[in-house]
């Protein structure tokens, strides 16, 4: 089982989240395939908080910032689906 380290700046940026939800996020930066199929979540340059489903045009292409097993998870934490 992988544990889930949280540096002071995930903190930060998750600290609006509620406890339970900072619990279903697993901050990665080094693979494609960390969400083992599971919903994708990044941040992007504008700001915006998108979650990536399987089959979805860029899931392949995103680079997981965030995992959640479910899309009410991640929109619970603040994400919008994608509009492709």
């Amino acid at each position: 089982m992988k544990k889930l380290i949280l540096s002071i700046a995930t903190i930060a940026l998750v600290g609006s989240f509620a406890a339970t939800d900072v619990q279903a996020i697993k901050k990665n930066q080094n693979s494609y395939s960390y969400c083992n199929g599971n919903v994708k979540g990044n941040i992007n340059n504008k700001g915006e908080k998108i979650y990536h489903v399987p089959g979805g045009q860029f899931y392949n292409k995103t680079k997981a910032e965030y995992c959640f097993k479910t899309t009410a998870e991640a929109r619970k934490a603040g994400f919008r689906a994608s509009k492709r």
